[in-house]
C-alpha cells in the first residue's frame, strides 16, 4: 500500500513543474514578440528611406495603423507624417536621409530622431560636412603611385636603351644626316668554283669568308649607320671567269667602279701561322691605325695569337698595291689550326669577331673623318710624269 506522504507529494511537484513551464513560455513569447514588433517599425521606417532615396513619395504611417501592429507593446511612438525618419525637405525640395541604426525599437528610434536630424543636411547647407562623408583616396599615394609608375617605365626605357646602345660591347653611333658618309668596301674572298683553302675536317675557306662578310656588313650598319657597305659578293652563286686572272681582274675592276674610301679583302689560309696577318701599303698611315686596333680588338674577341702585318713593298698585291683607298687584306686563322678551326665555325665567335672588326673601321672613321685619300704607288707616279710634262 502507498505511502499518504508520497501521494501528497506528486500533485504538488506536477503543480510546481507546470508553473514553472508556464512561466517559461511566457518569457519566451513577450520577448518574440517585442523583437518582432521592432523588427516591422524598422522595416516600414526604412521602406520610407529607399522610397524618399528614389525620388518615390513616401508613404505616410497613421497612428491607427501603427497602434494596431504594436498593440501589446507599451512606450511605443507612431510614425506621423512629419516624422524626421521618413523624409526631410531641403530649400530646393530634394530629399535626403540620415543613417538608420538596426534593430531599434520605435522607443529608441524615436529618441534618436533629433541627433538624425541635426546631423542630415543638404550640401549647400554645410558643404564642409557633406565634403566628409566622400571618402577618396589620400592625393599623397597616388602621386607616388603614379612617381613610382613613371621611374618604372623610366628604368624599362633605360634599360633598353642600353641594351640598344651596344653591339657587343662597341658603341653605336645615331643615325646623321650631318654626318660624314663613308664606303666601305669588303671584298669576300673566291667563291664558286673557287673554294680556297680546305681543312681536313671540310672547312672551305670560300664559306669563311662569306659568312664573316655578311656579320661584318651586319655589324657596321649597326654600329655605324652612316656607312656605306658594299660586298663584292652575298652568295656563292656569284662567278667571276674561269681563271684566277680573270676572276683578279674583275675584283680590280670593281674597286675602280664603287671606288671606295676603305677597302677590306677577307682571307683565311692554311699556313703553320696562326692568328691574323694584315696585308697594307707602307705609305698609307691610316690603314696602319686601322689594322692595329683590328688586332687589338679581335684579341679582346678571343684571337689570342699575335697578329702579324706585312707591308706590300716585301710582298707585292696588286689589290692592295694598286688600290686607290685605305686598302688592306686580313687572313684570319689557320685551317691547320685546332684553336682557329674552334673559332670560325663557332657562330657566337664569329658574331664577336665581326663586332670587333666594325668597331676597328668605325673608330678609325671617327677618329679621323677628315684623313686625306690615299693614292696608289701607279697614281702617285703617273701623277708626277704628268706634273712634269
Amino acid at each position: 500500500m502507498a505511502n499518504p506522504k508520497t501521494r501528497l507529494r506528486l500533485p504538488i511537484r506536477v503543480g510546481l513543474y507546470t508553473c514553472a513551464l508556464a512561466t517559461v513560455f511566457a518569457l519566451l513569447y513577450t520577448t518574440l514578440f517585442a523583437k518582432t514588433t521592432a523588427f516591422k517599425s524598422a522595416s516600414a521606417a526604412t521602406t520610407a528611406v529607399v522610397y524618399a532615396m528614389n525620388g518615390e513619395p513616401v508613404p505616410v504611417f497613421s497612428s491607427t495603423s501603427t497602434h494596431e501592429n504594436n498593440s501589446d507593446a507599451s512606450n511605443e511612438t507612431s510614425l506621423e507624417p512629419t516624422d524626421p525618419l521618413a523624409f526631410v525637405s531641403s530649400s530646393d525640395n530634394e530629399q535626403s536621409i540620415g543613417d538608420i541604426p538596426d534593430a531599434q525599437s520605435p522607443a529608441q528610434q524615436s529618441s534618436t530622431q533629433d541627433e538624425i536630424l541635426d546631423s542630415t543636411s543638404t550640401p549647400e547647407e554645410n558643404p564642409d560636412e557633406n565634403a566628409s562623408f566622400q571618402v577618396d583616396e589620400p592625393a599623397l599615394p597616388e602621386e607616388q603611385s603614379e612617381s613610382d609608375s613613371a621611374s618604372t617605365s623610366d628604368l624599362g626605357a633605360n634599360e633598353e636603351n642600353a641594351t640598344q646602345s651596344t653591339d657587343y660591347g662597341y658603341p653605336i653611333v645615331a643615325k646623321s644626316d650631318d654626318a660624314v658618309t663613308k664606303t666601305i668596301l669588303i671584298d669576300v674572298g673566291h667563291g664558286g668554283t673557287d673554294l680556297g683553302d680546305v681543312s681536313k675536317d671540310g672547312v672551305i675557306e670560300k664559306n669563311v669568308t662569306l659568312d664573316l662578310a655578311l656579320k661584318l656588313k651586319s655589324h657596321l650598319e649597326t654600329q655605324n649607320p652612316n656607312l656605306n657597305v658594299i660586298l663584292t659578293r652575298e652568295d656563292d652563286a656569284t662567278t667571276h671567269g674561269t681563271s684566277s686572272w680573270e676572276d683578279l681582274t674583275w675584283r680590280r675592276n670593281k674597286q675602280e667602279e664603287v671606288n671606295p674610301d676603305y677597302y677590306l679583302s677577307l682571307h683565311t689560309h692554311a699556313d703553320d701561322s696562326d692568328g691574323a696577318t694584315f696585308y697594307i701599303n707602307p705609305d698609307d698611315v691610316q690603314t696602319e691605325i686601322l689594322t692595329t686596333l683590328m688586332a687589338q680588338n679581335l684579341a679582346s674577341a678571343g684571337w689570342t695569337t699575335p697578329s702579324n702585318t706585312i707591308t706590300t713593298d716585301t710582298y707585292p698585291l696588286q689589290l692592295i698595291s694598286m688600290a686607290n683607298s685605305h686598302a688592306a687584306m686580313l687572313e684570319l686563322g689557320s685551317l691547320k689550326s685546332s684553336a682557329s678551326l674552334d673559332l670560325l665555325k663557332d657562330c657566337e665567335a664569329m658574331e664577336k669577331t665581326a663586332a670587333a672588326l666594325a668597331n676597328a673601321i668605325s673608330t678609325t672613321i671617327l677618329g679621323n673623318p677628315d684623313a686625306p685619300a690615299y693614292s696608289s704607288v701607279q697614281k702617285q707616279l703617273a701623277q708626277k710624269v704628268n706634273s712634269s710634262l
